[in-house]
């Protein structure tokens, strides 16, 4: 039977494996490398990104995309929560726009 002298650190060692480093860089169905913020799950930027995205989510939504956010965000205010939800299978910027957090704040919690 042999006798191992087994430092600290190899015991730490042996149980715990080395984390693996990324060695290339991640990129998106565009081709573009990711960021290390992960991107919105619908698509959606920003407004400082405007100047530089190549497509706006924002278009889909019809004659509201004229409007500014705060607007849109503002009259949806005035709809039930069936109302929302039926507005919300239209297209997938107003999805997001009907998914904001304090729309759905202001229906249960007021």
């Amino acid at each position: 039977m042999a006798i191992h002298n087994y430092t600290r650190q190899d015991r730490i060692d042996t149980v715990r494996p080395a984390k693996k480093l990324k060695t290339t860089v991640a990129q998106d169905e565009d081709s573009e490398p990711t960021a290390a913020i992960p991107s919105h799950p619908l698509g959606i930027k920003p407004a400082g990104n405007a100047f530089v995205a190549t497509k706006n989510l924002k278009h889909a939504a019809g004659f509201l995309s004229k409007l500014p956010d705060e607007l849109i965000i503002q009259l949806l205010e005035y709809l039930d929560a069936s109302e929302l939800l039926t507005l919300s299978g239209t297209c997938k910027a107003l999805y997001a726009f009907t998914r904001a957090e304090e729309l759905w704040k202001a229906l249960f919690i007021g």
